[in-house]
C-alpha cells in the first residue's frame, strides 16, 4: 500500500509540475517573426538558411544585436517569455523552421514558485470476518454448530499534500540569417534633439552601424557620421534616406557628412 501511495503520489506531481512548467515549445509559441508587417514578408536578399544552425550563449543583448547586424546578419525574428521550461534545444528547432543561421540564447533566473499539491487516495474496503463454534442443547439431546459472518467496513480516504519548488526563468533567444544583398551597409538612426540644436538643423540621419566589407564600410564611413546629403539631395531622415538608397542602387554616389564639426564630401559605389 505504502508503495502504491508514492507511486500515486509521484504521478500527481509531475503532472502538476508539467502544467507549471509547461511542456510544449514555448520558443515556438512565443515566436514573433521580424518581417511579419514586412510588405512581401521575408525579403529575398535574406538568406533562408537550411545547413546547421549554429547555437550562441547570449551576453548582453544590445551588444550581440550590434556585433550581429557588423557581421551582416538580420534578425529573423524573435522569442522571449517567462517560464520554469526553455531548454536551448528548442530555441534551435525554432530556428532550423524558420532558416535561421544563429540563434542567441538568454536565459535568466526571475523567482522560485513554491507550494503544496494536495490529493486523496481512495483507501480499499476491508473486510472482517468472524468464526464462531458452540453446543445446541434441546429435548432430542444437543448439537455442536460451526458459523462464519462476513463484514465489509468501507475503507474510506486519506488526503496528502506534496511540496514543489519550480525555478522560474526569462528567457530570450533572438534568430539570424545572413543578408546576402547589402546595398549600402550602415543602420542610421533620426537626428536626436541634442544633435539637432548642436548642428542648427532638423534635417539628416546619424550612423549607428557600418556593416564589414560593406560599400559604406570601404568607403570609411564610420559611427556617428551624421548624413546630410546625398548626391546633393537633402536627406530629411531615416525613411528618406532608404528611399533615396533604393533609387540609386549599382551606382556611385556623392555623401555629404558632418564628422566632429567639420563637412566632409565621400563617393561611395552602392551595391
Amino acid at each position: 500500500m505504502r508503495i502504491i501511495k508514492k507511486v500515486l503520489g509521484c504521478a500527481i506531481c509531475v503532472t502538476y509540475l508539467s502544467i507549471l512548467t509547461g511542456c510544449a515549445n514555448n520558443f515556438a509559441k512565443f515566436y514573433h517573426d521580424g518581417f511579419a508587417n514586412a510588405p512581401g514578408g521575408r525579403p529575398e536578399n535574406v538568406e533562408f538558411y537550411s545547413g546547421q544552425t549554429k547555437l550562441m550563449q547570449g551576453g548582453n543583448p544590445q551588444e550581440d544585436t550590434t556585433r550581429m547586424i557588423e557581421n551582416g546578419y538580420v534578425r529573423v525574428g524573435v522569442s522571449s517569455f517567462n517560464s520554469g521550461r526553455g531548454p536551448a534545444d528548442d530555441a534551435i528547432s525554432v530556428a532550423r523552421d524558420n532558416g535561421a543561421e544563429f540563434v542567441i540564447y538568454y536565459s535568466k533566473y526571475t523567482h522560485t514558485v513554491s507550494g503544496n499539491i494536495p490529493y486523496t487516495v481512495q483507501n480499499p474496503n476491508q473486510t472482517i470476518t468472524s468464526h464462531g463454534t458452540g453446543n445446541i442443547y434441546g429435548y432430542g439431546g444437543s448439537a455442536t454448530y460451526n458459523s462464519t459472518t462476513t463484514t465489509t467496513v468501507p475503507g474510506g480516504s486519506t488526503n496528502y499534500d506534496i511540496p514543489y519548488s519550480v525555478d522560474r526563468r526569462d528567457y530570450l533567444a533572438t534568430y539570424w540569417s545572413k543578408n546576402n544583398r547589402i546595398r549600402f551597409g550602415t543602420l542610421v538612426k533620426d537626428l536626436p534633439d541634442d544633435i539637432k540644436r548642436q548642428l542648427e538643423r532638423n534635417k539628416g540621419v546619424i550612423v549607428d552601424i557600418v556593416v564589414k566589407n560593406s560599400p559604406a564600410f570601404n568607403a570609411d564611413v564610420l559611427k556617428g557620421d551624421i548624413l546630410t546629403k546625398i548626391d546633393d539631395q537633402e536627406i530629411y531622415d531615416t525613411k528618406d534616406f532608404l528611399n533615396k538608397l533604393k533609387t540609386k542602387s549599382g551606382e556611385k554616389v556623392v555623401l555629404e557628412i558632418f564628422r566632429n564639426g567639420s563637412l566632409k564630401v565621400i563617393q561611395v559605389v552602392l551595391n
